[in-house]
């Protein structure tokens, strides 16, 4: 599905957007009581939504709901125990947990991140996440990626030593682009600015969650 939609025109794009955002809307307010909630405090109705300007009427979903609501918030249908959960970095002050459909295309939509960017999952490449994955899943990852490389650094175990050490297992394996929150390839992009200024990654991408300022997107462009 993913793939197909990207032979589509323009105004197919805008048509398909629409469906898909009626489709969602409408599955929240039949199936969510949280949201059929909020949706009915500010006096909207499922038939309210006629044109893609009516989509404004929509409240603001706010971080403190997530936080106060979370579990109220799964849909009908849906049991907690068989939902895989994901938490923020936590870089605006708390980290936010979040709960996802293990059957969502997750990885679909980041193979056609990288297609966009010129690579694929058979490159070799480099994480800066929150956390390592265990051993056991590194090595399921081995099996099913062969014979790409994955190398990973603990956004939170980020000192001079292993970012030594990441540098060098990047360099070994010739990774083709690094994915990453923004703060911690801000961090590893200093360090390389640092002790090594004028080392460049070839075809290397960057892909992050946040904004960089002028100043790190200069040294970020410099060696990625």
């Amino acid at each position: 599905m993913l793939w197909s939609n990207e032979g589509m025109s323009p105004d197919e794009l805008l048509a398909h957007n629409w469906r898909c955002r009626k489709e969602i809307v409408a599955y929240v307010y039949n199936n969510n009581t949280f949201y059929r909630n909020k949706y009915q405090t500010v006096g909207f109705e499922i038939g309210d939504l006629k044109s893609p300007s009516d989509f404004a009427q929509l409240p603001i979903l706010e971080k403190k709901e997530i936080r106060e609501n979370l579990e109220s918030m799964v849909s009908h249908g849906y049991d907690l125990g068989s939902l895989s959960s994901s938490t923020t970095g936590g870089s605006t002050g708390v980290p936010l947990k979040t709960y996802c459909d293990p059957a969502a295309p997750s990885s679909e939509i980041s193979w056609r991140t990288l297609n966009w960017w010129g690579t694929d999952i058979s490159e070799n490449s480099g994480y800066l996440y929150r956390a390592v994955p265990s051993a056991k899943s590194q090595f399921l990852q081995r099996i099913f990626l062969w014979p790409s490389k994955r190398n990973w650094l603990a956004a939170q175990d980020m000192d001079e030593a292993t970012m030594e050490k990441f540098y060098q297992q990047l360099l070994k394996s010739k990774v083709r682009y690094l994915i990453g929150y923004v703060g911690a390839i801000d961090i590893f992009s200093e360090f390389l600015e640092k002790k090594w200024p004028s080392i460049r990654f070839a075809k290397s991408s960057v892909d992050h969650f946040g904004t960089f300022a002028s100043r790190e997107t200069g040294i970020l462009t410099k060696h990625f």
